[in-house]
């Protein structure tokens, strides 16, 4: 298995739409999780860790305070039994291309809503929003918007910095920087992707690396440009590169998915308890039980739930759980009761990540 970082710059055309905040629309459904955390070691399952769409990696909103742009993570479930691959995710580096001054973000706010992680940032004359949310089991993509109120022109970075897992190293391939881990064959790509026939660069420090685009983005009143960052954790054994998803298409199927996840949510009630403190406590079911749900990898041929991945010891699934687990997911995400079956011989796979990487077990 080897993961792929792809970032995406996409400087396209500015438009003078105003960039939709996602946190307004789900008002109701905000921050129902605490998903705010940053590891203090490779281990630390201490706080909530966002996943969705079965993906194997997941992200936190840093720990409240932290003044810095982007995500906590990844997390990984397949390395090590589970560990933090990385600290930092798509943390922004933005400074004034006239006169090479650092622009200051100063922290808003950020919410988790359902099936997306959102920050929300200022500076003079810009306002800088990042979505982070998964396209598919194994992209999770960060959407960064920029809208100016004022005439900028702007250099934008991407930042991130690594956890010191033994044997793991950074080099820079190309315009590309590559993670190896020791005694895997995961990797993990940070690619900048430019306009047209941008120069990119890139450059590593020990265990932090900045990868960049060489041409300014020149933004007038009014003007947002969107850019996208792409998180791939794949198993391709030939270690090819996957391409790139449409970036907003997968925004909107995300959408659409859970639009569809929050129909039973909004229509459910509980007889003397009202209506807004049961569905708040069902999305939070809802959200946990997708959270829990990894897509068929390795020698694991279906999805399945697990118990918890806050337990390391709950790094499976057992057919214990999955009778339960099929008759919750049928009220809300019925196509996916059937990969968590009892009757299903491969939930009976414990040791998931010993299985991807060698040194398993087998779960009573």
């Amino acid at each position: 298995m080897f993961a792929l970082l792809v970032l995406a710059l996409v400087p396209a055309k500015a438009t003078h739409a105003v960039p939709t905040d996602p946190a307004m629309e789900d008002a109701n459904h905000l921050d129902v999780l605490d998903f705010h955390g940053t590891p203090r070691g490779i281990k630390d399952r201490s706080f909530n860790i966002f996943f969705d769409a079965g993906a194997w990696h997941g992200y936190s909103l840093p720990a409240s305070g932290d003044g810095a742009t982007g995500f906590s993570g990844p997390f990984v479930h397949s390395l090590q039994g589970g560990v933090w691959a990385g600290t930092q995710f798509a943390q922004m580096r933005l400074e004034d291309a006239d006169n090479g001054q650092a622009m200051v973000l100063t922290p808003v706010d950020d919410h988790s809503g359902p099936g997306y992680l959102e920050r929300h940032a200022v500076a003079p004359g810009l306002d800088v929003r990042q979505t982070l949310f998964y396209a598919d089991s194994r992209t999770a993509v960060v959407k960064i918007e920029l809208a100016a109120s004022a005439a900028r022109a702007i250099r934008l970075s991407i930042e991130g910095a690594t956890k010191p897992l033994a044997g793991s190293r950074l080099e820079v391939w190309g315009a590309d920087v590559v993670q190896h881990f020791a005694g895997s064959p995961s990797r993990l790509i940070t690619r900048l992707r430019g306009d047209g026939e941008a120069i990119t660069w890139a450059s590593v420090n020990e265990r932090r690396y900045r990868i960049g685009v060489g041409s300014a983005l020149s933004l007038r009143p009014g003007e947002s440009a969107t850019i996208f960052v792409e998180q791939m954790l794949t198993d391709d054994p030939k270690g090819g590169m996957p391409a790139s998803v449409d970036d907003r298409e997968a925004w909107k199927r995300n959408r659409e998915r859970w639009q569809a996840y929050l129909k039973p949510v909004q229509a459910s009630h509980l007889s003397g308890v009202p209506d807004e403190v049961a569905q708040r406590v069902l999305l939070k079911a809802v959200t946990t039980l997708l959270g829990n749900w990894p897509a068929a990898r390795g020698d694991l041929h279906h999805d399945g739930v697990m118990p918890s991945y806050s337990n390391p010891d709950a790094n499976g699934f057992w057919t214990w759980g999955s009778g339960k687990h099929a008759a919750a997911l049928a009220h809300f995400a019925p196509a996916r009761k059937a990969c968590s079956s009892p009757g299903n011989p491969s939930r009976r796979v414990g040791g998931v990540a010993g299985r991807l990487e060698g040194g398993g077990r087998a779960a009573g």
